[in-house]
């Protein structure tokens, strides 16, 4: 943005409420180029064509999409900052997110000021890569006394901590990050930090930090810290590198995001969770199907899908109320849940319908497929029976298709005088 230079940001998500609102927080936030795309392929299409100096993308959309997207993007234009956002952390995590190409990394939903503020961030870090004297922090530092410096440190309400550069080894820390922490000062001093970490940020604050290194001034969210208590916190730490005369030293200033953290999890699982059985809803199910399709071919995988359907459920609800109805379902939402392996996934189609995504051949899926119904016979059923149909993903098949030869599968089974499995194209 200097020397008359406008940013250029390119924002590719799938939904157009997100791109709307995102259109109108960076409007907000300075004056810049925006473009907009709802899929992967174009993505990668607009970063060939011309140059971008930030792309925000979100995991889960159309075409190339998720670490795959953010790899190929870096491939495509290299000196494109990437801010990726996802409502899915835990399937595609901060640390493969970095190590992919990625910039920064935002849960959904987040607040409008953190976007805009770490839009700026990462502008003002593409400043400092093309002129680093200009915003040199140690410049900033040298010549402060030392009683400004211990002011400024000690009273401050963020919590601060000094390490040692080489060895993470804390130098210092305020009164401010002992309250948070829940541990004293001298608990602190002269361990490595990583260890009031959770174990499973520890290779992720590593790495982060040897990426901050060569800009000697960066972030990193939703770090876990464990307090003396035993309960855990979340942290956002801002990271700065400072190179005096006489030593170096790293300035690691937290910030307590706990609460947001929280608020962030709830609402994301609302939005993907369906609130009767806890399975994933069908809000989710075609946008997961579409990836794995994606990820099958891309690695020339196996992939199946299971419709499950509930036999005489409308006379169960008239026999024996909502009630028992909605318990029924809540059962076979658990029966589902342990019937598959953690790698598939289940979803509560809608009404008295179940899907199942298995990472598989067909006879993976008929397996699945016949644990489900075996659970489910152990159960108090009232009068009800499970009627599911199984589809293997074929060459050329979308989406539409492979839920289309799944649905047949169990209109079959429905023919075939229900409580059975059938599979496409027979029975």
């Amino acid at each position: 943005m200097k020397n008359g230079k406008i940013a250029r940001i390119l924002i590719a998500d799938d939904d157009p409420q997100v791109t709307t609102a995102l259109l109108s927080v960076i409007g907000q936030v300075f004056p810049c180029n925006v473009e907009t795309c709802g899929d992967g392929d174009t993505v990668l299409n607009k970063l060939a064509e011309q140059p971008y100096d930030v792309l925000v993308t979100d995991m889960l959309m159309p075409g190339r999409h998720g670490i795959e997207l953010i790899r190929e993007a870096k491939r495509v234009a290299p000196d494109c900052d990437i801010l990726v956002m996802t409502a899915y952390p835990n399937e595609f995590p901060f640390l493969e997110a970095v190590r992919a190409g990625a910039s920064d990394f935002m849960t959904k939903p987040y607040p409008a000021e953190e976007m805009g503020a770490r839009l700026l961030r990462m502008f003002r870090e593409r400043a400092a890569r093309r002129n680093p004297d200009a915003t040199d922090l140690s410049s900033n530092m040298q010549g402060a006394s030392d009683r400004k410096y211990g002011l400024l440190f000690e009273r401050n309400m963020n919590g601060m901590i000094v390490l040692e550069p080489s060895t993470h080894v804390i130098v210092d820390a305020n009164a401010a990050v002992c309250e948070l922490w829940g541990h004293t000062r001298e608990e602190l001093l002269g361990t490595p930090i990583t260890q009031w970490f959770l174990k499973s940020d520890v290779e992720r604050f590593q790495y982060g930090m040897k990426a901050i290194a060569g800009n000697k001034r960066g972030a990193l969210a939703d770090i876990q810290i464990r307090q003396s208590s035993g309960k855990q916190v979340w942290v956002d730490v801002s990271v700065s590198y400072i190179d005096t005369v006489e030593e170096a030293w790293i300035l690691l200033v937290f910030t307590d995001v706990t609460e947001k953290r929280l608020t962030t999890d709830r609402l994301a699982q609302m939005a993907t969770t369906d609130g009767l059985t806890g399975l994933l809803n069908q809000r989710t199910f075609y946008a997961w199907l579409e990836g794995e399709i994606e990820s099958a071919v891309s690695n020339r995988t196996a992939l199946s899908l299971v419709f499950v359907d509930v036999d005489n459920f409308k006379k169960c609800n008239d026999t024996f109320g909502h009630q028992t109805g909605d318990s029924l379902l809540r059962s076979i939402g658990e029966t589902i849940r342990r019937s598959v392996r953690s790698q598939d996934r289940a979803f509560r189609y809608g009404g008295d319908e179940f899907a199942v995504i298995v990472h598989g051949n067909a006879e993976a899926a008929l397996r699945a497929a016949q644990r489900i119904r075996e659970g489910f016979d152990s159960l108090e059923r009232y009068g009800t029976s499970l009627s599911l149909g199984v589809a293997e993903h074929r060459n050329g098949m979308d989406a539409k298709s492979l839920v289309k030869a799944a649905d047949e599968a169990l209109y079959q089974a429905k023919a075939a005088g229900k409580n059975t499995v059938c599979r496409t194209p027979t029975c």
